[in-house]
């Protein structure tokens, strides 16, 4: 599965939910696009009621080290586009995780003997399992 949804992607989908068109979508989805951008671009950030906030946010350069190479190198400051979603939609989306219990952890808690990597196929196959789900959800 693709992990990056094109806006035709993204207009399918919505056409499909809503009932519209593709092209009506698609030309909703650009537009908001649009707005959003201007609005992020003129005022830094754009709230919209229901949805969230989506703003830019100055990354400070920092030093990293090449992963291959073990070499320094600097990386600049860049603004990265951020979104905060709105406590109407975080909590719908987070309804179904609902009956997890929050597990407070001290500070002196140790995480090395946790087997954490992920490797390429373990991604993969987090990819097409993902991509089962969304066809069993829609019903394809």
């Amino acid at each position: 599965m693709n992990s990056r949804l094109t806006i035709q992607d993204l207009a399918g989908l919505l056409a499909e939910r809503t009932g519209k068109d593709r092209n009506s979508a698609e030309q909703f989805l650009r537009e908001f696009i649009a707005i959003v951008s201007q609005g992020v671009f003129t005022d830094k950030v754009a709230k919209i009621k229901g949805l969230g906030s989506f703003k830019i946010v100055l990354v400070e350069k920092r030093e990293s080290i090449h992963v291959n190479t073990g070499e320094r190198f600097l990386i600049p400051a860049h603004y990265k586009f951020s979104f905060l979603p709105d406590k109407e939609l975080r909590e719908l989306v987070n309804k179904p995780f609902s009956f997890f219990e929050t597990t407070e952890l001290n500070e002196d808690v140790d995480f090395t003997d946790l087997d954490v990597s992920n490797t390429v196929e373990d991604k993969e196959a987090e990819d097409e399992s993902v991509e089962e789900i969304l066809q069993e959800s829609e019903g394809v």
